[in-house]
């Protein structure tokens, strides 16, 4: 009987172990997290981003420049570096969002942003801008000034036309225009040499623009649902991979 005893003790204390343990962890996380959400900053990049790869030369080991928050992000702006607010319930960025001199990253997927900031040229560092999955219909005025700007995604927003300069972009790698309905390339297209990976996948575009073979660093490029009907020989000969 004291055996019986014995062995159940032990098997009830085996039981409870993981629990104990992820009672452990949620406590370590909670008491890593300010309690004030609107005020919560993480110190840690998410380990997967599918943009790196287009901004290798950006120093991701930085901490205490990640920012889940508008708020925090207003309170200490120039601390900024990346800031992520994809899915949250904003319709705003606020009238001094240009005062984060030093973002690089800007993240607003999902969101009910509807305009990008007077004074969003200012961002001189920004290289990633995602505003996919949102109201947006133009860009800002003097958006050619981003020169730093290596990835830019405006899928499935009601953007209907480049902006004026948008050539200047010369740093550019990646670029997504899908489900939005821009109907053609802008002007000087072909000077954007270090595009890596181009996607105009259910646009109302129907054919490329004159020395698009230009483009020698493309390594993918996405037409399914465009109006293209016909790839140029030119553009065959590339050494690329195309999604039709």
């Amino acid at each position: 009987m004291k055996f019986l005893r014995l062995f159940l003790a032990l098997a009830l204390f085996a039981s409870l172990q993981p629990l104990a343990a992820q009672l452990h962890r949620d406590n370590s996380n909670n008491n890593n997290r300010d309690p004030d959400d609107t005020h919560y900053h993480s110190d840690r990049r998410p380990n997967r981003n599918p943009y790196d790869r287009y901004n290798q030369d950006s120093d991701n080991n930085r901490q205490n420049d990640y920012f889940v928050s508008l708020e925090a992000a207003k309170a200490n702006p120039k601390a900024v570096r990346i800031l992520d607010l994809r899915r949250q319930n904003i319709s705003s960025l606020g009238s001094s969002f240009y005062e984060m001199v030093n973002l690089e990253e800007l993240y607003i997927s999902g969101t009910q942003v509807s305009k990008l900031p007077t004074g969003f040229y200012e961002l001189k560092k920004l290289r990633i801008l995602d505003i996919s999955n949102t109201p947006i219909s133009s860009f800002p005025s003097g958006f050619y000034e981003l020169k730093n700007l290596r990835v830019l995604n405006i899928s499935s927003t009601a953007i209907s036309s480049f902006p004026s300069g948008f050539y200047e972009l010369k740093n550019l790698r990646y670029l997504n225009i899908s489900n939005t309905a821009i109907s053609s390339f802008p002007s000087g297209f072909y000077e954007l040499v270090n595009l890596e990976y181009l996607n105009i996948a259910n646009t109302q575009i129907s054919s490329f623009p004159s020395s698009f073979d230009s483009l020698t660093r493309l390594q993918t490029l996405d037409i399914i649902g465009s109006r293209i009907s016909s790839i140029p020989s030119s553009v065959q000969r590339m050494n690329m991979r195309i999604r039709q």
